[in-house]
């Protein structure tokens, strides 16, 4: 598999199926398994939704942007599921996009609403929305915003339900 990137991360909004697809292709490429916002956890000894209520934004954004780093130094391949929000802060898009290869995961603003109604509550940015429109209508807010970083990935996989075969054939052009 020598022609298959050897660091990938892996972006998009909340519900494009960064964690999932993340085991997936680390168990297919025999690479481990990074979920950015677990190792954020594990170092601050808090949930996420406990670090931005009781942190704020900021202290998050500097944790998520040292544990990348750190993360990136500790493992020579992986697969590293990103938080929605990890290409727009400081200079994490363009320092992963030189570590490795950057894959947007961006099925239809739909699909993403109907795999976040349940457990949205573990969700700061959703858990308010009363119902699935106004999920969709959070998602594209933020998705204007991040744009201009998601347009900057290597490579993007549109497909709602994409397989393994998806990804390696993106991959093996990386």
């Amino acid at each position: 598999m020598a022609s298959f990137p050897t660091k990938i991360f892996l972006i998009g909004l909340m519900g494009s199926g960064k964690s999932y697809w993340g085991r997936q292709l680390a168990f297919h490429f025999h690479y481990p398994f990074l979920d950015l916002d677990k190792g954020i956890e594990i170092a601050e000894k808090k949930t996420i939704t406990e670090i931005f209520e009781q942190e704020g934004e900021g202290h998050f954004r500097e944790k998520e942007r040292q544990t990348l780093h750190q993360l990136n130094k500790d493992y020579s391949k992986f697969v590293m599921s990103c938080g929605g929000g990890t290409p727009c802060f400081f200079d994490n898009m363009d320092w992963m996009t030189a570590a490795g290869v950057v894959v947007w995961l961006r099925p239809p603003m739909e699909v993403l609403a109907q795999r976040l109604v349940t457990g949205k509550e573990k969700r700061p940015l959703i858990k308010n929305a009363r119902s699935e429109s106004e999920i969709v209508d959070i998602l594209s807010r933020l998705m204007e915003s991040r744009l201009a970083f998601y347009n900057q990935s290597h490579l993007i996989v549109e497909e709602p339900y994409p397989t393994i075969e998806t990804f390696e054939n993106l991959l093996r052009h990386a």
